[in-house]
């Protein structure tokens, strides 16, 4: 009655199309998380099956059920498995890993507390997605572990269908992570999207949920509103005041409540978020003027109105920094925050920039510093200390800086660039990892954990209904989607893209055992010569790569 498949997680479940390849075995480390699928469907048209599923393994597991959303245009990506508009499948609905079995009604069982339902078709083919170790919270035995996979049909519990997978786990650990990651946090973006008022106490409760979801897969920095950020802005209007500084002005003198930032940083130490990224300082794409600050009675003190380079604001952000910096200190994060002057300037702004950053550049000297950078030159004449750059105007930093961070932002991944718009081939989302080690990188920033609105702010749309509303580029501007219980859900994309870290993490322990030279010719025996434009061309790929990379730190 039911066909069955099991997949790696490269793969990807298309409704209208029979998955053409099968996973006997994975292959990870004691602390790392592996991610596989089953796919199923009815081979002969039945009106209606639910189906359960048992999982059996002494591994822990957690399950989801995969949800496709609507692609509308694929555009200049260069889509390697299905290169047309449809269904996509990204979404991970979480489900309870075998919960209890009751009689709905009659012959009809359920499982007790769960609300996601299954539903198998004879029209489509659809997938559940396991992962092993989520998030690689467990340090889990070494050999080899049998996972046991049984499909029940839930009108009387026959047994449908039985898979079987063999996950290798190699005796050694993933070390902690050293690069870091951001992807930029927007606060009004949740308040909008879950129509709940900021900093409610349920406003909290999602806040955390999504700062959870994104440390499960690997992002330990994130954008930090102690102003409202000066992101996507039109010139001369406001998005959502967000601050989570209050400002009291007495004359020309501030005091700071740092209370609401306290809870901030208190959440994401809780959910395992060390590093800060504080909101940039100046308006974007030039730094001309202020973000916009209020004080506590919602005035505001600063905005478009505001010279960046003005005597007023500067003295401001002397008083800022000199209340923030010990507070940052007594909270932990001292040196684990990175500041920003203004978002992406031109080479014809760089003075205004100068003049902008003058104004406390002494103040954060011995902190780190950053920008996303178009032009080498902003660090070549020590303007910028730690450029971050986009992938593909990589080029001039590549072997001449100690301290580059990249990025990408989902527009145009022509050219076999690295991306993980929802077009893109989940391979190609996770070869990031490898061109993150091979180029030296110590961070990736990404500009999108939840963006939900259209370009510089306008509207606000729901990417479950609609996750092209962004210039048509399908998920380049979220990775979380919202639930409607007041969570954030995971997508397959970010779950990959998580993966990537753990390859990343995988080759620094292999240097450390056999030497760089090792890593740098078992990734050009795969791949050759690894650049930003690198592309497995199947999952197959990339799996023969990671488990020759496992099995030569397994020796």
């Amino acid at each position: 009655m039911l066909n069955t498949k099991i997949l790696s997680s490269l793969e990807r479940v298309f409704p209208d199309e029979c998955p053409k390849t099968s996973l006997k075995e994975l292959s990870g480390l004691r602390n790392e998380a592996l991610s596989f699928q089953l796919a199923f469907k009815l081979n002969k048209a039945e009106n209606y099956v639910p189906v359960l599923l048992r999982v059996e393994s002494d591994l822990p597991i957690s399950l989801y059920v995969e949800n496709c959303v609507q692609v509308k245009q694929i555009g200049s990506t260069v889509c390697e498995n299905a290169p047309k508009a449809g269904l996509y499948p990204d979404i991970l609905l979480p489900k309870a890993t075998n919960p209890e079995v009751f009689a709905l009604r009659g012959e009809h069982y359920a499982e007790k507390g769960e609300k996601t339902v299954v539903n198998a078709s004879a029209d489509a083919w659809q997938a559940f997605w396991l992962t092993v170790n989520e998030g690689g919270k467990e340090t889990v035995a070494a050999g080899e572990h049998t996972v046991v996979l049984k499909l029940y049909n839930a009108l009387g519990m026959e047994l449908l269908r039985e898979e079987q997978l063999t996950v290798q786990i190699v005796d050694a650990l993933l070390p902690a992570p050293t690069l870091l990651y951001t992807n930029w946090l927007h606060l009004d973006c949740i308040s909008d999207l879950h129509n709940e008022p900021l900093f409610t106490e349920k406003y909290w409760s999602i806040l955390e949920s999504y700062l959870q979801v994104a440390a499960t897969h690997g992002m330990n920095m994130v954008l930090t509103p102690a102003f409202t950020p000066a992101l996507d802005t039109p010139v001369g209007s406001e998005r959502m005041n967000v601050q989570l500084v209050d400002i009291e002005k007495n004359g020309d003198c501030y005091t700071f409540d740092f209370a609401r930032l306290k809870r901030f940083t208190d959440l994401c130490q809780k959910v395992g978020i060390d590093y800060l990224e504080h909101c940039h300082f100046f308006s974007q794409w030039g730094a001309e003027h202020a973000p916009n600050i209020y004080d506590t009675k919602g005035n505001r003190l600063f905005g478009w109105d505001t010279d960046s380079a003005g005597e007023e604001y500067g003295n401001f952000l002397r008083q800022y920094l000199t209340a923030l910096l010990p507070f940052l200190k007594e909270e932990g994060f001292d040196g684990k925050v990175l500041y920003h002057i203004s978002d992406e300037p031109k080479d014809y702004q760089i003075e205004n920039y100068r003049k902008a950053k003058a104004q406390i550049k002494d103040l954060l000297q011995g902190q780190m510093c950053g920008d996303a950078l178009f032009h080498y030159d902003f660090y070549e004449d020590g303007t910028v200390e730690i450029p971050i750059v986009n992938i593909k105007n990589a080029e001039p930093y590549i072997g001449r800086c100690d301290s580059v961070w990249y990025y990408y932002t989902g527009s145009g991944p022509e050219g076999n660039y690295s991306n993980r718009t929802i077009p893109v081939s989940p391979q190609r989302n996770r070869i990031i990892g490898l061109q993150l080690y091979k180029h030296k990188s110590n961070g990736f920033l990404h500009w999108g954990l939840n963006y939900y609105y259209d370009v510089v702010s306008h509207g606000i749309n729901d990417p479950r209904l609609n996750p092209c509303s962004f210039r048509n580029r399908g998920g380049a501007a979220y990775f979380v989607y919202p639930n409607y219980d007041g969570t954030a859900l995971p997508s397959m994309r970010q779950v990959v893209f998580g993966e990537a870290l753990s390859d990343y993490r995988a080759l620094q322990l292999l240097e450390q055992k056999k030497g760089r030279d090792c890593c740098e010719a078992l990734m050009e025996k795969h791949f050759g010569s690894i650049t930003f434009h690198t592309n497995p061309k199947t999952p197959d790929h990339f799996m023969a790569f990671r488990k020759e990379l496992n099995q030569l730190i397994a020796e």
